[in-house]
């Protein structure tokens, strides 16, 4: 009867388990049963530049150098995996930092977006030295933008007028730049891509997922801001300038990131650019779902959090993340089994 169940607490390391057990019932019969078990905790981490980071809803940062949120999207998604099933858990390891880059943050030293020193180790040696020999089972990335400096981008563009053919970075135009960024952006992601398959399980690419970023530059209604970023006495992004900030870098990077995951066998986390369609930097304010220049000003008190998602767009993204992940971490509804046993790093994003 129900009434008499017995119920026990085991503890055990990750990987399968045969539990029996046996009793007796009153009349003194001896019962047996016996039961194979899995137990997964999944180690994911998530690394990449400000879009990963949560730049945008600060100030009370996990880590104030990169601008570490909780409400980043790569944290929403891994406590929903967490969340999604009792029978397993998440590790969940959080590297990214706001103004990283491929080159400088992912596999080079980075300064942090405080610029302090010395030098952030790589992303990628940090990945391998905190997973040590404990199979990685995804690894959630945000990567690219920054190749196109897209943070002073925005500055030239609000102090410039007709900014595209000023002089900019390099002895270049901003068009030339951002031409010139979004040709480098293959060899960039090539340089990464065997680097993380040196971290990964043997044909698991695909435990790459590298997230599209959002739209930027529409209203409620899915039309085209006529002009962004307005600061007194210095001047606004019109547009033109936004005409130049989304076909020749916004688009360009969208594809790029699309032909990345093909080539190199990573997954594209898709439908988040289409989903900001209507929740761009000048769509109302109830519908907005990227941080102002005002509303990062008062919410973290300075302007790294401007053209970021706002929490409710970190939720939004991580919805996508989810949807894209569980399916490989949960087949037919399961927690897939661990490749190996367990050795070390029971650390958790809290403790970072």
């Amino acid at each position: 009867r129900e009434s008499d169940a017995c119920k026990f607490l085991v503890r055990l390391k990750e990987g399968r388990h045969k539990i029996g057990v046996r009793s007796r019932d009153r009349f003194g019969t001896v019962l047996d049963g016996e039961e194979r078990i899995v137990v997964q905790d999944f180690l994911i981490f998530g690394i990449g530049d400000s879009a990963a980071s949560g730049e945008g809803t600060g100030p009370n940062w996990t880590d104030r150098r990169c601008h570490r949120s909780r409400h980043s999207q790569q944290v929403l998604a891994a406590q929903a995996i967490e969340q999604r099933d009792d029978r397993s858990s998440v590790t969940f390891v959080h590297l990214a930092c706001s103004g990283g880059r491929i080159d400088l943050g992912l596999l080079g030293g980075y300064a942090g977006i405080e610029e302090e020193t010395p030098d952030l180790p790589p992303q990628v040696d940090e990945m391998r030295r905190l997973a040590g020999t404990r199979e990685i089972d995804a690894v959630q990335m945000s990567i690219g933008v920054n190749q196109l400096a897209f943070g002073p981008l925005l500055g030239h563009c609000v102090a410039t007028k007709g900014c595209q053919d000023e002089l900019f970075r390099d002895g270049l135009s901003a068009d030339a730049f951002v031409d010139r960024a979004i040709a480098s952006l293959p060899a960039q992601y090539a340089a990464l891509a065997p680097r993380l398959d040196a971290l990964l399980p043997a044909k698991s690419s695909d435990r790459v997922l590298i997230t599209e970023y959002p739209e930027l530059f529409r209203d409620e209604k899915g039309v085209r801001c006529d002009s962004v970023i307005a600061v007194p006495g210095t001047g606004r992004i019109d547009l033109a300038e936004i005409l130049f900030l989304e076909l020749r870098g916004a688009i360009p990077l969208h594809r790029a990131v699309g032909a990345a995951a093909r080539t190199h066998g990573w997954t594209r986390v898709t439908g988040i650019r289409s989903a900001f369609h209507r929740h761009g930097y000048c769509a109302a304010s109830d519908d907005r779902w990227i941080v102002t220049l005002t509303g990062s000003a008062l919410g973290q008190f300075d302007k790294s959090g401007t053209m970021h998602p706002t929490r409710e767009g970190y939720r939004r993204i991580a919805s996508y993340v989810t949807r894209t992940l569980a399916p490989a971490l949960f087949p037919k509804g399961r927690p897939r089994a661990p490749r190996e046993p367990e050795r070390g790093l029971g650390l958790r994003e809290s403790e970072y």
